[in-house]
This record gives structure tokens, C-alpha cells and sequence, in this order.
């Protein structure tokens, strides 16, 4: 693997519960997001290499990935959300499938199959690992 802790800081990051409130009035919704970005997220974002970091009142985490070559001037912005919506996160066990090839497998006590039929890029990449949770 070509980030040899990719999978497991995403693991890491699955388990802790960002559920969000939908009768709150503030933003983020609860503190378990703000506790996961000032504790988790901005740590992890200054270790690898990110500068300018710091934290929004309004949950925003937010730093800066120097380029690596000074006469380029583009910007670009990824952003994400840290909440999981109305979806369980209390005792989330992540599992992931190595080298998925098509098979049923199950999953939350049902049977799941990605079909390359529906997913045209698994049939370029019978390779790939699967994740859920």
C-alpha cells in the first residue's frame, strides 16, 4: 500500500461516535464533533505536515498544504463533513474485505455484493478492499 497508515487512521476515525443532533441549534451539533476535530483532526493534520491549522467556531477545521514547487500559484480546497448523519455511531466496528472479487459477503445481517454491473470501476480494479461499518 502506497500509505502504509492510510487505512488504519480511516479506521480509527469511523469509530468515534460524530453523531449529529438534528433538534440542536448550533453548529457543529454536538460536542463529540468539536471534541473529534480539536482532539483528533487538528493533531493529526499538523503531524502530517499541514501548516496554518487551526479550528472554526463553527466547525470548521482548516489548514494549508505548502506546494512543492514555489512558481505554482493554484489553489485547491478538499472539504468534508464530520458527522454521520442519523446512522448509528455507538460501538461502530468497521470491517474491510482484502481483495474484493465480486462475491456476496454479508454485512449488518444482510447479504451484500457490489455488482461491477452497477459499479463500472470494479471491473478495473478487481484488486480493491472493500470498507463498511
Amino acid at each position: 500500500m502506497k500509505y502504509p497508515t492510510l487505512l488504519e487512521r480511516f479506521l480509527t476515525y469511523v469509530k468515534v461516535n460524530t453523531r449529529s443532533d438534528e433538534h440542536s441549534t448550533t453548529t457543529p451539533s454536538t460536542q463529540s464533533q468539536v471534541d473529534f476535530a480539536t482532539n483528533v483532526l487538528i493533531p493529526e493534520m499538523k503531524r502530517v505536515g499541514l501548516q496554518n491549522v487551526y479550528y472554526l467556531p463553527n466547525g470548521f477545521a482548516i489548514g494549508t498544504l505548502p506546494a512543492n514547487d514555489p512558481s505554482l500559484t493554484r489553489k485547491i480546497g478538499f472539504i468534508s463533513h464530520m458527522d454521520t448523519a442519523d446512522f448509528n455511531a455507538e460501538g461502530v466496528n468497521p470491517q474491510v474485505i482484502e481483495n474484493y472479487d465480486g462475491r456476496r459477503y454479508r454485512a449488518w445481517e444482510l447479504w451484500f455484493q457490489a455488482r461491477s454491473s452497477r459499479f463500472q470501476e470494479l471491473r478495473e480494479i478487481s484488486w480493491a478492499n472493500l470498507g463498511y461499518y
